[in-house]
């Protein structure tokens, strides 16, 4: 069975508890999954609505033509944006 890759979404202002939540409990179940700023072209890390900083795997620009089994947008009013 194929290990399954995941894509977490983020940007100044997501909200924190859901990505970092759901992050490790899908890294615990063996899936593959990489956060990634959908912000300017560079992988700084990205301010959470609660000022969490995190650091993404990887940038929008570096997933073009990759698939992955799910995408996972956390909420976050400014996130959102």
């Amino acid at each position: 069975m194929a290990i399954k890759k995941v894509l977490v979404f983020l940007a100044n202002g997501s909200e924190d508890t859901e990505a970092v939540a759901t992050t490790d409990v899908l890294r615990r179940g063996g899936i593959d999954i990489k956060l990634c700023s959908i912000g300017n072209n560079d992988k700084k890390p990205i301010t959470c609505a609660s000022n969490i900083h995190i650091v993404p795997d990887l940038h929008i620009d570096d997933v073009q033509r990759q698939q992955f089994d799910a995408i996972i947008v956390p909420g976050g009013s400014k996130g959102t944006e």
